[in-house]
C-alpha cells in the first residue's frame, strides 16, 4: 500500500524519483510559468503534507507549478466514469490493473 502512503513534498534526485522507470518531459500549452519560476513555485511547497489522492495529488502539484491551477486530467477522466474510478481505486488497493470498459 505504499502508493497510498502520504508524505511531504520533498526534494529528491531525478534517478530516485524515476525509481528505474523512464521519464519524459512534456510541454504545456497552458503554461503560465517557465524554467526557474516553475522551480521556485515547486520549492515554495517543500514540506507540504496535504495529499488527498483525488484533490491534491502529484499531477495537481505539477500542473499548479506550471499553470497556476491544480488540476489532474487523470482524476477528471475517472470522475466522468464513476465505475472506472472504483476499478482504479481497487487496483491501487489490491494491486490489480483496472480493465478497459467494453
Amino acid at each position: 500500500m505504499s502508493l497510498l502512503r502520504c508524505g511531504p513534498v520533498e526534494k529528491t534526485t531525478l534517478s530516485d524519483f524515476a525509481n528505474g522507470y523512464g521519464l519524459s518531459v512534456e510541454t504545456s500549452a497552458a503554461a503560465q510559468y517557465i524554467g526557474v519560476e516553475i522551480v521556485r513555485r515547486a520549492r515554495s511547497r517543500l514540506g507540504e503534507n496535504n495529499y488527498p489522492l483525488l484533490t491534491n495529488n502529484c499531477e495537481h502539484f505539477c500542473t499548479w507549478c506550471v499553470s497556476g491551477q491544480g488540476r489532474s486530467q487523470q482524476v477528471e477522466a475517472l470522475m466522468t466514469r464513476p465505475w472506472r474510478a472504483v476499478q482504479a481505486t481497487l487496483g491501487i488497493l489490491f494491486g490489480t490493473p483496472a480493465r478497459a470498459a467494453a
